[in-house]
């Protein structure tokens, strides 16, 4: 008992000690707390946002090009405290993170032939980066560069001078739009007189072959040309055709076009031949080959007499290959075909063969007709999956016009529908260029500087003044290469102040027949253009 009483004295005693030096304290732990509040400034950490930078870019070397962007920056900071750094990272660098620095403004102009590295390489990549200086918060933005040259993708035209020589004009599309107006020399250096042009004509060797094959072609001979418009050493027609028949000498061979055309599908050149092309001369011989010659094919087994092609080729336009097709022999006035399956085959003319209840034969000697053109289409009528084939044929006594639509397939010569159009269309028998709508019964057509349409529609027949271009129409395709599934049409003129290029699409309205200029798609000050190809 005496033990708990001493104890709960001196606890009494340190209790009231503790309580003591507690109000001593208190004022100054007070105190203290007070002071802390005002050493203390909380920010929130700032949102840098950016908007406007593109994942992929598309530069052109060797033409001054200047890349210019213009990113929308936002931030909840200050934006002065806001630094800007574009870099680029090429794909070939020494060292892992190696940059180069492009600009330190927001808006970057980028003269890409006046900063390293050139050339600039394709898969480079540049990087926009927002950095908040107060706060270290850092947002970057990248984008893949694709390096072309204004001879990338594009339109090819051959021109003629004033002089009445050949001339190559480029419409680079790669980019902005850019014209060229003498590629050779400009690019080659190439400046030697082409003579009087007749076609620029591109060619290929298939999907996962060697790529595509430029062909300049003139009165005087034709030439190869690479990617980068030189002339390749030994590259000439004429010294790479061998006639071992002298029934083929014919005078100078002159290549006035090459089938299929190659073709484009988005940015990728998709060329749906097989190994060899259908070379027509305007002479009439048909070469098959794709850089060397041996004897065309004009002649049949068991005949001497040569059948003479009109240049055109009639073959399925969206197949995968070509090893089957069909020409027009103005000698017998005939359609043949010509048959070589397998890449090395050698190719070999015959008579189609007709049935009972046609509703057009193939051989026209009975009927007195003759090929004024023909065209290779998209259209699908009758079931024809790769593309029907339109003839236009005239009457040589009574000189009224026809129309066959026909499917060529492999071996499958199909004969879908027949027109008779008579006289119906106004000067059809003068004119000059034509193209078949792959999309309606319509036949466009030239005549000085008029363009027609002749809707051949069975029962409701008519023709259509389109447009007077108040200048001459020296050039007219339907679009079979660059977008080939929509039924564009390339048309040139030719006047006081040069030549103009433009590309037509047709209206929407079934009920009226339109063919209007498509917008940023028209080019003036060139020579007079006789034809064209896609690169």
């Amino acid at each position: 008992m005496r033990i708990m009483m001493t104890n709960s004295k001196y606890i009494n005693q340190w209790i009231a000690g503790l309580f003591t030096c507690s109000l001593l304290i208190a004022p100054c732990l007070l105190s203290s707390c007070s002071e802390d509040e005002g050493n203390y400034d909380y920010h929130d950490i700032p949102e840098v946002t950016v908007k406007g930078v593109e994942t992929n870019y598309t530069v052109m070397r060797g033409t001054g090009y200047v890349l210019e962007i213009k990113p929308e920056v936002t931030t909840t900071g200050n934006p002065n405290d806001l630094e800007y750094l574009w870099m680029m990272q090429t794909t070939n660098s020494p060292e892992l993170n190696q940059t180069y620095v492009l600009g330190q403004e927001r808006d970057l102009s980028w003269d890409i032939d006046e900063t390293p590295p050139s050339p600039i390489e394709n898969g480079s990549t540049i990087v926009f980066r927002v950095t908040d200086k107060t706060s270290g918060v850092t947002v970057t933005k990248s984008a893949v560069i694709t390096s072309t040259s204004r001879l990338g993708n594009g339109i090819m035209l051959m021109t003629e001078n004033k002089e009445g020589n050949g001339v190559l004009q480029f419409i680079s599309i790669a980019t902005d739009t850019m014209v060229v107006y003498n590629a050779l020399t400009e690019e080659s250096g190439f400046n030697l007189p082409l003579g009087k042009p007749v076609n620029v004509i591109t060619t290929g060797r298939g999907v996962l072959l060697p790529p595509a094959t430029y062909w300049l072609s003139t009165e005087d001979d034709a030439w190869i040309i690479d990617a980068n418009f030189h002339m390749t050493e030994g590259s000439a027609f004429s010294d790479n055709v061998l006639l071992t028949d002298e029934a083929y000498e014919r005078g100078k061979n002159i290549l006035a076009d090459a089938f299929p055309h190659r073709r484009r599908v988005g940015e990728t050149m998709m060329n749906l031949n097989s190994m060899n092309s259908a070379f027509c001369c305007t002479n009439g011989l048909l070469f098959f080959g794709s850089n060397s010659f041996v004897d065309p094919v004009n002649k049949l087994p068991g005949e001497n007499d040569i059948s003479l092609a009109r240049p055109y080729i009639f073959y399925p336009f969206s197949y995968a290959a070509f090893s089957y097709f069909m020409f027009y022999d103005y000698v017998h006035e005939r359609f043949l075909q010509v048959g070589a399956s397998g890449l090395i085959a050698v190719p070999t003319a015959s008579k189609p063969s007709d049935a009972e209840g046609d509703i057009f034969p193939w051989d026209q000697s009975g009927v007195n007709r003759t090929l004024v053109f023909g065209q290779s289409t998209t259209n699908t009528d009758g079931g024809s999956t790769n593309g029907n084939c339109f003839a236009l044929m005239r009457n040589k006594s009574t000189n009224d016009f026809f129309i066959y639509k026909f499917y060529k397939f492999l071996t499958i010569n199909r004969k879908i529908d027949f027109y008779s159009i008579g006289k119906v269309g106004t000067d059809l028998d003068k004119a000059s260029f034509y193209a078949f709508s792959p999309k309606r019964t319509i036949l466009y057509y030239s005549v000085g500087s008029k363009l027609y349409g002749l809707d051949y529609n069975k029962g409701n027949e008519k023709v259509y003044l389109i447009k007077d271009f108040g200048e001459e129409i020296t050039y007219m395709r339907l679009d079979d290469q660059i977008e080939p599934t929509d039924g564009y049409i390339y048309l040139a003129t030719y006047g006081s102040n040069g030549g103009t290029f433009m590309k037509m699409e047709e209206g929407t309205n079934p009920d009226k027949l339109e063919l209007m200029e498509v917008s940023d798609s028209k080019w003036t000050g060139l020579n007079k253009i006789v034809g064209y190809s896609w690169k």
